[in-house]
């Protein structure tokens, strides 16, 4: 496979509507020529594009066209034309380079503006991942899938004892994977918790949230795998994963589709690995629809009960947070696991269409969740504010490339572990730096209960121009500890004031009702705190470039509709 860049050719991640794809920038007028081999069975992959600001009326059709000279002079491979209406979206196209397999060539990529435009706005024309590969080349690699399913509580799947029969599909993926028992989210909200799931740092160390993008010189998962030749993808479907928040490092394609269906997300993911066709490929998946507002298709609510009345008012209890009466609970809940066997129906689907594509069996494939979802078990509905388990309790099912006998494991695991489980998984464990706070979930798996000498994290932190709010969990063994206090901006790390701390014996306590506050544990998780804000604070202050950005109208309005914003 040759990528093709050149250092003197201006590139960047580059998103176009609801697209991000990484892109090579040349002049209006350019032409830009690559010395190739040419494998046997070649094809060219890439997209073109045309960014411009709104108010551009000139400067169209800008031309692209693909020359190859084998020698014999240049021939035209491809030739596309970008008009004005097309502008500010990619177009994608495959090249067949037949005609020149097993040579040496020159492969030129040619803009051409007959028209400059004369009203001001600049036009920028794009290449995106130009790609040379050979569609007979074998995997060298395990393909990577991480599916993350938005808001999903593992104590609502049929393989983590569910009774409702919702979940055929992921139970059955289940039966032949390894399930963790007891995988906890590092936060209670979207933006941090997938942040860590690609960094292999806990939310106080990577620093990201509603105001602050990710440090540069920070790993980042997707961007090594792409360095080590897999081809990363992603399709995603809620704002807090959005380009806007720093997602698209590393990936050659980022979609971000707008509050669609799961059927949706499924076929975008689907045309994305047969885009990929047999080469080393990462996917990143996430499904947002067991988001509120819980709006599950009428065929598989029916199959569950009645549909609530008044599902507009119920609906809006989440938001205000307002107290349930009478049937609330059990309506809401209803609605939630209506989306959840929407959800597996298309998962079923995703999983048989991998395993048609033979993707499946040689696959590394980890089904999560960012967090969970509370239906007024502590005075709250929805997610972001407690740390408690029904917030922070998630399902982490992984299916080993190959055959690997199915297993559950009772030991604690974290969203942390990821990366490292990764890297070992495709044979780049080497390039785990020191500073990952994971382990491998394959040492998970080792015999022994629940160990007290992993502390696992979860928190979640507020923030206003005055004063800094925050959660910090801890849990070693049966017990966890929850420390809630406050802190002077924007340092989320420090401690001001106390305001409540919780210590539970989720052993004699799952529900959490009963703060052991005065228990003989209390020196040892406070130590624990301080020597973790200390820790974190210096690994902020030790990485390079992270910066302040301000969300824009248009999320703006994402969040709103999702409920965060009133």
């Amino acid at each position: 496979m040759s990528d093709l860049r050149a250092e003197n050719i201006p590139a960047g991640f580059i998103t176009l509507g609801d697209e991000t794809r990484r892109a090579i920038v040349p002049y209006a007028d350019s032409r830009h020529t690559f010395a190739v081999e040419v494998p046997e069975d070649p094809r060219l992959q890439l997209a073109i594009g045309v960014a411009t600001g709104s108010r551009v009326n000139s400067g169209f059709p800008v031309n692209f066209t693909v020359l190859v000279d084998g020698n014999d002079g240049d021939r035209v491979a491809h030739a596309a034309t970008v008009r004005r209406a097309d502008r500010n979206r990619w177009i994608p196209a495959e090249v067949d380079l037949t005609p020149w397999a097993g040579k040496q060539v020159q492969l030129s990529l040619v803009v051409e503006q007959p028209t400059p435009s004369d009203d001001g706005d600049a036009l920028y024309p794009l290449w995106a991942s130009p790609v040379v590969s050979d569609r007979r080349d074998a995997r060298t690699r395990p393909p990577v899938v991480l599916i993350s399913v938005d808001c999903l509580r593992a104590d609502h799947l049929g393989a983590y004892g569910y009774d409702e029969d919702i979940s055929p599909a992921i139970d059955a993926f289940a039966a032949e994977s390894t399930l963790f028992e007891n995988a906890v989210a590092v936060s209670s909200w979207t933006l941090p918790t997938h942040m860590s799931m690609f960094t292999g740092l806990n939310p106080s160390y990577h620093g990201v949230d509603r105001t602050r993008s990710l440090s540069p010189s920070t790993f980042y998962l997707p961007e090594v795998l792409a360095s080590a030749g897999y081809e990363t993808t992603a399709v995603v479907s809620g704002a807090y994963v959005s380009q806007a928040f720093g997602f698209a490092r590393g990936f050659h394609r980022y979609l971000s589709l707008k509050q669609p269906e799961a059927s949706e997300t499924i076929d975008e993911a689907l045309s994305a690995l047969d885009r990929s066709h047999h080469r080393d490929t990462f996917m990143f998946l996430h499904l947002i629809d067991a988001h509120w507002p819980y709006e599950p298709p009428e065929d598989l609510l029916a199959k569950l009960g009645p549909t609530p009345v008044n599902l507009p008012h119920l609906l809006d209890k989440v938001v205000t947070g307002a107290a349930p009466v009478g049937t609330d609970v059990a309506d809401l809940t209803r609605l939630y696991d209506g989306e959840i066997a929407d959800i597996d129906r298309e998962l079923g689907r995703f999983f048989a269409e991998l395993k048609e594509r033979g993707i499946y069996d040689d696959a590394l494939i980890i089904l999560t969740s960012d967090h969970g979802e509370a239906f007024y078990e502590h005075g709250h509905w929805a997610h972001i504010t407690t740390l408690y388990e029904e917030m922070i309790r998630i399902p982490l099912i992984v299916k080993w490339p190959g055959r690997e006998p199915a297993a559950r494991v009772s030991r604690y695991a974290s969203q942390v572990d990821i990366v490292p489980t990764v890297l070992e998984a495709v044979d780049l464990f080497d390039a785990l730096p020191r500073t990952s706070q994971g382990t491998t979930l394959s040492d998970r798996m080792e015999s022994g209960d629940t160990d007290a000498a992993r502390a696992i994290i979860s928190e979640v932190i507020w923030a206003s121009s005055t004063f800094t709010s925050k959660k910090v969990a801890f849990r070693a063994g049966r017990y966890k500890y929850v420390a809630s206090y406050t802190g002077a901006p924007p340092d989320a790390a420090s401690v001001d004031e106390m305001q409540l701390q919780e210590v539970y014996d989720l052993v004699d306590d799952p529900d959490e009702r009963h703060n052991l506050v005065d228990s003989e544990y209390m020196d040892d998780f406070e130590a624990r705190l301080h020597r973790y804000l200390e820790a974190s604070r210096g690994f902020r202050e030790s990485q390079q470039g992270q910066q302040s950005f301000a969300i824009d109208e248009e999320l703006e309005e994402r969040l709103r509709a999702l409920g965060y914003l009133r």
